[in-house]
């Protein structure tokens, strides 16, 4: 046994090395934890409802509900939103001293903003935050508003202009039975050289009579 003890216990281990090269401070691991990182890029959905206002406007004249037969042949309004989960904006069309006009606005300041009945149309843009996603409906909305287009039911109204916004940012006309006027009336595309042509003929110097 004693033997044993004495040779054949194994000897103390050897320390372990020791790291090398800097160690980082616990403030400067904290100033690393707690640096800004890289924002991810979002995304905006954007969707085309609609609210039916003629009813609520003759229940409101009537003190009565209308049959449920008689709110689905009254027409719709139609908007477009943009949602990115931080900001969101809101496209729509109306009358202004008897003329067509189309508006882009932070949703809470729209007329329309909450409003929505129905869900018309849904998409996505990945990657594209709604105050660059909206650009095209701006671009909508001015040329909405320099033609000068007489408003009228059920042609000329707040339906054609998201119409034509719609068809001019994604491609196609949204709307359906319930919104008149969406598939109607002149279409409003943002064409450089018209857009150039109507502004240079506006500023031209008249000739004195």
């Amino acid at each position: 046994m004693a033997a044993f003890l004495k040779g054949n216990l194994p000897g103390p281990s050897a320390p372990s090395p020791l790291p090398s090269g800097p160690l980082m401070s616990l403030r400067a691991y904290a100033s690393l934890t707690a640096a800004p990182r890289k924002a991810q890029p979002r995304g905006t959905r954007v969707t085309v409802r609609s609210f039916d206002i003629f009813s609520n406007m003759l229940e409101e004249a009537t003190g009565h509900e209308l049959p449920e037969p008689i709110k689905k042949i009254l027409p719709d309004h139609m908007y477009t939103e943009y949602d990115d989960g931080r900001e969101q904006y809101i496209f729509r069309g109306g009358e202004k001293d008897f003329r067509l006009e189309a508006q882009v606005d932070p949703a809470r300041q729209s007329p329309d903003y909450g409003r929505g009945e129905r869900l018309l149309h849904e998409t996505y843009l990945p990657g594209v935050a709604a105050r660059d996603a909206k650009r095209p409906s701006e671009r909508s909305a001015a040329w909405i508003n320099r033609s000068g287009t007489l408003y009228g039911y059920p042609i000329a109204n707040s339906n054609m202009a998201v119409g034509d916004q719609t068809e001019v940012q994604f491609g196609k006309r949204v709307g359906d039975d319930q919104t008149w006027g969406w598939k109607d009336g002149p279409r409003f595309a943002p064409w450089p050289w018209i857009d150039h042509l109507r502004d240079s003929l506006a500023q031209a110097p008249r000739k004195p009579r």
